[in-house]
This record gives structure tokens, sequence and C-alpha cells, in this order.
């Protein structure tokens, strides 16, 4: 264990200062889908702020949205959301709406934790080396699941749709509940 942990080490070392190969195409593949998924998730949370906006009252849109992003776990956002929510939207469909999305956020938001919180590693294969993302070998009770570049991209084209998602919900809000100026 202590040799893997030093491999895995010096790997994210040589990587987080450049010293591996920037040309190799593996890397930059690996690279790109791992930022793209990462900022694609930064527009979900985008969406739920202006959600929220949308249900809380104020002299300054620009407080509002500060308050919201000084919470910084995601379940606590939510829940802001969800009592604003209930209080507001009460008996309406706009209600249920965001009840499904809140769900959908809460299961996406478990391979954002994953861009989080696991490490990057190298894999030896018939062809060579291969990058993947993998739970760090200090957690024991983490799973086994590893995730190369094209899943990746799949996080990223989830958390894309459903940012697609939240923005037309915060559409449909703006019409019930508008926001208002900065």
């Amino acid at each position: 264990m202590a040799e893997t942990l030093r491999a895995q080490i010096t790997v994210l070392l040589e990587l987080s200062q450049a010293k591996g190969d920037p040309a190799d195409p593996q890397v930059q593949n690996f690279y790109n889908a791992y930022c793209r998924a990462f900022l694609s998730w930064q527009i979900v949370e985008a969406r739920l702020s202006q959600i929220f906006s949308h249900f809380v009252i104020g002299k300054s849109r620009s407080a509002i949205t500060a308050s919201f992003q000084s919470v910084l776990n995601l379940n606590a956002r939510l829940i802001m959301i969800d009592s604003a929510a209930r209080t507001l939207l009460k008996g309406e469909y706009l209600l249920e709406e965001w009840l499904v999305l809140r769900e959908k956020v809460s299961k996406r938001a478990a391979n954002r934790n994953r861009l989080a919180h696991f490490t990057m590693s190298t894999i030896s294969t018939k062809n060579g080396i291969s990058y993947r993302l993998c739970p760090t070998i200090f957690d024991p009770l983490a799973s086994a699941h590893q995730f190369d570049a094209l899943q990746l991209e799949e996080f990223r084209d989830d958390f894309m749709e459903l940012a697609d998602t939240l923005g037309k919900y915060e559409e449909k809000l703006e019409i019930r509940v508008p926001l208002m100026a900065s």
C-alpha cells in the first residue's frame, strides 16, 4: 500500500506541475474532459443561485446571490431553495417541478463529488498507460469505481443537460416570481 501511495503521489505531482508530457494526447484528453466536466457543474450552481434569487426579496439582488454563494454545502443550498419554494409556491405545479429537479441535482452531485474528491491515477493496460479518476486510497470505504476521459465527458453532458433544465425552470419562475433589479 505504501508503494502504491508513493506512485500515486508521484503521478499527481508530475501532472500538477506539468512535468508529464503535455503533448501526450491521452493526458490532454483526460485534462480536457476533467476540466469541462467540472466547469459544467459551475453552470448548475449558477442556475441554482438564480432560482434562489426568485424566492428571496431584499434590497439587493447581489446581496441575495452573495448570501446564497456563502453557503458552500450543496445540500444546505438545496434546503434553502426548497424551504423558500415550499413557502412561496405552496400547492402550485412549480413546486412539484422543483421537487423533481431537486432530486436530479442531488443525484448528479454524486458525480460532481467524484470530480472534487477522487484523484487522478494511471492504470497500466496492454495498450500502455490509461488515465483514470479513482477514489483516494486513504478512504477504506470508497467504491472501486474508476472513470476515464469518456466517462468524464458523460458527467459533463449530464451536468449541461441539468443546467439547461434548471434554466428552463428558472424561465418559468421569472413569469411567476420575477427577479428584482440588481
